[in-house]
Parts: structure tokens; sequence; C-alpha cells
């Protein structure tokens, strides 16, 4: 978890109003390789105070993919955010985030006003992971692209994350790909599409058994709300995959 305390305190200096030197950071136990690593993931070159707040404007979206960051790491990483309204994307596919670490990000994203990108794909969230975001999308109005696909999140995430587009008005971009929707899941978030016309991309490749008349209806609501609305009755069309 250096890495990401590494992180959290790099955050800290650009939001405080008496920003810490690269060397008090160093002070609090933290090793030279691990300061460059991150300086590097966030393409912090200077260290001077001036250089390092015209880094961080020019670097507002940073990759933390792959970075091995858990639970732990994700906490700190939100009260970061609680902070920062600088940070307009982060990237943390592919970590092992686990509900508390997502617990902590959406509880963050009640009081960021900077963030509109979040990628927690992979990140072994689950359905109540899935339940967490939602809670806070529906308060949420910077956040633009969500993505959260393969993370275990069935049929109760998605009828969560429906109820949220029923009142969210910024999400533009939802992917929910190989997750476990099925037919509930993907019900819900049709008739949640018949309310919200913000929502312009929405990805549910390898979500289970469901109606392909459903997905088409979906698709036709995404390029005309209005006009998909009004569309009525189902089909026997076989399921697919």
């Amino acid at each position: 978890h250096t890495h990401t305390v590494a992180l959290s305190l790099t955050f800290k200096c650009f939001t405080e109003r008496h920003r810490p030197s690269w060397g008090s950071c160093a002070e609090q136990g933290l090793a030279d390789k691990h300061l460059f690593d991150i300086r590097r993931s966030l393409g912090l070159q200077s260290r001077g105070s001036r250089g390092r707040r015209a880094c961080w404007r020019a670097h507002s979206k940073h990759m933390l993919d792959r970075f091995e960051i858990g639970s732990r790491g994700a906490v700190a990483l939100a009260a970061a955010l609680k902070t920062n309204m600088t940070l307009t994307s982060l990237n943390l596919q592919s970590n092992k985030l686990g509900l508390e670490g997502v617990q902590a990000l959406a509880g963050a994203l009640n009081i960021n006003t900077g963030l509109t990108t979040l990628n927690v794909s992979n990140c072994a969230i689950g359905t109540a992971g899935a339940v967490a975001l939602a809670e806070e999308i529906k308060r949420n109005s910077t956040l633009t692209a969500l993505m959260i696909y393969h993370n275990g999140i069935g049929a109760a995430g998605a009828v969560a994350l429906a109820e949220a587009l029923k009142v969210n008005a910024a999400l533009t971009a939802l992917d929910l790909r190989l997750n476990p929707l099925q037919q509930e899941g993907l019900e819900a978030l049709c008739e949640a599409l018949k309310i919200n016309n913000t929502l312009t991309k929405l990805e549910l490749d390898g979500i289970g058994y469901v109606r392909l008349e459903l997905l088409t209806l979906i698709d036709n609501m995404l390029h005309d709300p209005v006009r998909a609305a009004r569309a009525s009755g189902e089909s026997d069309t076989k399921p697919a995959r």
C-alpha cells in the first residue's frame, strides 16, 4: 500500500494551503523510489511549488490501473478525493479494491465536484459495491462516465443503478459489460431509460440470458429516448448471452 499512501499524500500536497515538500513526504517513511513511481504516474517532474501546481493542472487524468491497490489504499485515495477538486479522470481498473474500497470511493463522490470519469472495472466490487455507487450517483452532478465492467454485479446491483439513473442527470456513459445482470437487471435499466434522457452510452455485452428484443429497445432508447419510450409489447424472441 506504499504506492497508495504516497499518492494520497501527493493529492494533499496540491489541496492544502500549506503544501508539504517532497522532502517532508519522504520523511514520513516513504522510500524515494516509491515517490518517483507516483510522481512519474502523475506526470510530476518539477520539485518547485509552482512547477508542481503547473504539472497538476496539465495532468488531470491519472492511470492507476494494475497498481495492486487494495481496500486500505482505496480508502486513502477516497480521503484525498474529498479535498482535491482538480482531478477529472481516475482509472483504478484491475486493482483489489473490494467492497470496502469502493464504498469509500463512493462516499467521496458525494463531496468531490471535479471528477468526471471513474473506472473501477475488474476490482471485485460485487453487487454491494454497485449499490454503494448507485446511492451516491443519485446525488452526484459531475460524474459523466462510470466503468464498472467485470465486477460480479448481479441483478440487484443493476436495479440499484437503474433507480439512480431515474434521478441522475449527469451520467452519459455506463459500462456494465461482463456482469451477470440477467433479465431482471436489464428490465430495470430499460425502465430507467424511459425517464432518463441523459445517458447515451450503455455497454451491456456478456450480461447473461436476456431477451434480444429488450436489448434492441434499449439501443433505440439510447439513440431516440422519446420515441423508444412509447414502444410497447414484448416478443418471444429467444434469449441471448
